[in-house]
């Protein structure tokens, strides 16, 4: 299957640093992903193609790019999925480039930081016991609990790509709805107080485009909604 992949290059060590695309054609059996592509590529035509790249099982999240105008994970990307022949692909947007595909994710894992993504726990278990949920309970996070942090809703956001430096970006409002509603967590009003905050559930613009684009399928348009209700709620309650 003969495919052109227009790859967007840019090395902070040659020609300024100036962003160019490149062609690079193929000739790869139909079920072969962008990410073996890229691979193949390094091996038999430019071995300074830089794309990040870990498990190509769409488990690590880390071949997280923009595919003919959309962010997917490369390595979930097949051949047969786009009908055109040439295919033009550039890294993620609201990021700074390192090199080539690669960006650098320091903003997006500080931001998750500051979500202090751990168990807060006043009551501590039965002795040599585990904390225990409901079945009820336990499917109020298990919709979040499976984010990869690959940061393609991130990439697709259209409130971040308006104005990236005012909202964390909806991978952080579903880790936020990953601790926020976990029925052994005791910090639910620092949480939900972070998360109002510069930078918060606040600035979302409801698109609802990170759930679509979601490689998992998790509903990160109803987590940012469920915060800010929460949100809300915190307000009333005043």
């Amino acid at each position: 299957m003969k495919k052109i992949l227009r790859i967007r290059r840019q090395d902070p060590e040659k020609n300024k640093g100036k962003p160019h695309f490149q062609d690079f054609e193929i000739n790869l059996p139909e079920g072969t992903s962008i990410l073996l592509a890229f691979h193949h590529i390094r091996q038999t035509q430019d071995s300074s193609l830089t794309i990040r790249s870990s498990c190509r099982a769409a488990v690590c999240g880390s071949c997280a790019i923009v595919i003919d105008g959309r962010p997917r994970l490369a390595c979930k990307s097949l051949f047969q999925d786009f009908s055109s022949e040439v295919i033009r692909i550039s890294p993620l947007p609201s990021y700074p480039v390192i090199k080539d595909l690669v960006v650098n994710l320091s903003q997006f894992f500080e931001d998750y930081r500051t979500l202090e993504p751990w168990l807060k726990a006043i009551v501590s278990p039965e002795k040599k016991k585990e904390y225990r949920q409901s079945i009820v309970e336990r499917e109020k996070i298990d919709p979040y609990e499976t984010c990869i942090m690959c940061g393609v809703c991130q990439g697709g956001c259209p409130a971040r790509e308006k104005a990236s430096e005012e909202f964390m970006g909806p991978a952080m409002m579903v880790k936020a709805a990953r601790w926020i509603f976990d029925s052994r967590d005791s910090a639910q009003k620092e949480r939900i107080k972070q998360v109002k905050k510069t930078r918060g559930v606040g600035e979302c613009d409801q698109f609802s485009q990170c759930t679509e684009l979601c490689p998992l399928e998790i509903p990160a348009s109803v987590a940012v909604l469920a915060v800010r209700h929460q949100a809300v709620l915190s307000l009333l309650k005043k």
